[in-house]
């Protein structure tokens, strides 16, 4: 018994310490935490959205665009008849985390005014690095200029989105598709069609502009030592090839880009915006007063009880009217 006894304790001080060295070099235990945690979220967020939605919305589930587990699309059809304007959202999660069912409750309510709605799907890190997202988004866009018809949709109206993470991937992906010479850094082929607008919540647009403080400080490492595969990546050139700002021409789409007033990401948003707006770029901006109380967090858009959450609603869905000529049904 006693032998017994001494071989548990052994195994638990052998699993103990395998433990802490997992947590010392590999990223992948707080990555599968972030993971747990996004999903919670994403869950009651979807099920918040729910009571806001019509229902009058065709969805179609798990559509390939390549052959990677994660390389689909979901799509959401408003009533009537196509083809639709469309509205690709890359969906938020720190490069690790995050789903496309995460925008599901979103999405629907984009549908129910009137644009088709796609939830894109991408290789989250560490199981792939920096850029592959950003060329898995690439690929699906050339996936959906060849099967609009199919799809019942409209890529010569089409606009690229995303929140958080999503958002950088989408910046990163309007800047390579309107600057071939960038695109081909990246390997990503000039599109069939321009996008038509880009729509930008509360990214992080400049890795550079990071610090290493405060209380995300531990996300945020963990998010840059999955992506780029190592822990200290100072001077590293693709930090500024990731920057979205940089590489922002005048051929940029016009661009809706909004964050929260209490984001700890909020200036990278005024540093985008300036940055498009200064290359002669349409910008719809949608930022809020300092002292706004209470303030608004990461990804307060997607919280419609909150009258913010509602402005930015309506201001996307003006801002898709003009540059998709989309109007909801009814209106």
């Amino acid at each position: 018994m006693r032998r017994s006894i001494r071989i548990l304790v052994g195994l638990v001080l052998v699993a103990g310490l395998l433990g802490s060295a997992a947590w010392v070099f590999t990223p992948w235990p707080r990555v599968l935490l972030i993971r747990y945690a996004f999903g919670q979220d994403a869950e009651r967020r979807n099920a918040a959205l729910a009571e806001y939605s019509t229902g009058a919305v065709e969805v179609r589930v798990g559509i390939p665009y390549g052959d990677a587990p994660r390389e689909r699309f979901d799509l959401y059809l408003p009533a009537g008849e196509g083809p639709h304007p469309v509205v690709i959202w890359i969906h938020g999660g720190g490069f690790v985390a995050g789903d496309r069912s995460d925008l599901s409750g979103y999405l629907r309510l984009l549908a129910d005014r009137g644009v088709a709605a796609i939830a894109l799907g991408y290789t989250r890190a560490p199981e792939a690095r920096y850029p592959v997202p950003v060329q898995q988004a690439a690929r699906a866009l050339q996936h959906l200029n060849r099967a609009a018809d199919i799809l019942n949709i409209d890529m010569q109206r089409h606009v690229i989105a995303g929140d958080s993470a999503g958002a950088q991937i989408a910046g990163q992906l309007a800047a390579a598709l309107t600057d071939p010479a960038y695109g081909e850094t990246l390997g990503i082929a000039p599109p069939q069609v321009a996008p038509s607008g880009v729509v930008l919540f509360c990214g992080i647009y400049d890795p550079t502009l990071l610090t290493g403080g405060g209380a995300f400080a531990g996300f945020v490492e963990t998010a840059v030592w999955s992506y780029f595969g190592q822990r200290d990546i100072a001077g590293d050139p693709r930090l500024a090839q990731m920057a979205v700002q940089r590489h922002v021409t005048p051929a940029f789409p016009p661009s809706f880009v909004s964050v929260g007033n209490g984001d700890p990401l909020a200036p990278q948003s005024a540093i985008l915006a300036e940055s498009i707006a200064a290359k002669g770029v349409e910008v719809d901006r949608l930022f809020f007063e300092p002292d706004r109380q209470p303030p608004l967090g990461h990804e307060y858009q997607f919280d419609l009880s909150d009258p913010a959450g509602l402005e930015a609603l309506a201001r996307l869905t003006g801002f898709l009217d003009r540059v998709l000529g989309a109007s909801a049904p009814g209106e």
